[in-house]
């Protein structure tokens, strides 16, 4: 099964993914904090999340905004 996406599709894709992600990762460490463990046992993610817009020149070609998941 072939799914094609363009740039902006695949980056919103992308941002609620990274959003959980950080969401999952809060939790884990509450749950670590519930736990008793230490803070340097603590993941730590300073990555922020890519909210900005097509990087691209608008005359750039179509197909080189266009993305295949193969499932």
């Amino acid at each position: 099964m072939v799914i094609a996406m363009d740039y902006k599709e695949l980056l919103e894709k992308y941002n609620i993914l990274f959003e959980e992600i950080n969401r999952l990762t809060k939790e884990n460490s509450q749950l670590k904090a519930r736990l008793g463990l230490t803070g340097s046992e603590l993941p730590q993610n300073t990555t922020s999340a890519i909210k900005t817009g097509k990087n691209r020149s608008d005359d750039e070609s179509t197909d080189r905004n266009c993305f295949v998941v193969v499932k």
